[in-house]
């Protein structure tokens, strides 16, 4: 007989080069950026220069966002299609492990699984993958789109920006 609430057992995957090959570079490949050249040349010499591994690679990306750069225009939306393509880049055994762990935990009926991502790479490709969101207990949705709303106060009008945090 159980008492109380089932213990909570959290698996806890990281995204990038567990779950699937790096996305990172299959972005750079796809906007004809040669990540070799990234990943030996341009992030090496930050980290000579005692940048941590993610600051140096994200802070490289965003150097080359933008009109008239390697990336181009790149947008959230972009980033969630890269996303999906990636299901069918899932490493071998995956998604059946998901399912496997879950099915594990059903015979005892003092646990339950939690599968959750960790990830330092960006949360729009993360949750562009249908698999994630099939899977994953902690699955990141695409990012809200900020509005403006306009709102009165005793001096008159201003304008605020609403947004919403996402932590996953």
């Amino acid at each position: 007989m159980m008492r109380g609430k089932p213990a909570v057992l959290a698996v806890v995957f990281d995204f990038d080069e567990t779950l699937v090959p790096d996305s990172t570079s299959k972005l750079l490949q796809s906007r004809g950026v040669d990540p070799h050249e990234l990943w030996t040349n341009h992030v090496r010499r930050r980290l000579e220069q005692g940048f941590d591994p993610t600051l140096a690679y994200l802070g490289l990306i965003l150097d080359y966002v933008g009109a008239g750069r390697p990336l181009g225009r790149l947008s959230n939306h972009d980033l969630r299609e890269l996303g999906a393509t990636l299901d069918a880049d899932f490493f071998p055994g995956l998604p059946q492990l998901f399912d496997d762990l879950r099915a594990v935990a059903a015979a005892y009926s003092d646990v339950s699984v939690e599968l959750h991502i960790i990830s330092g790479g960006l949360l729009e490709v993360v949750a562009g993958s249908r698999m994630v969101s099939e899977h994953l207990s902690n699955a990141p949705s695409p990012s809200p789109r900020r509005r403006a709303t306009s709102s009165r106060s005793t001096r008159g009008s201003s304008r605020r920006t609403r947004s919403r945090t996402r932590t996953w």
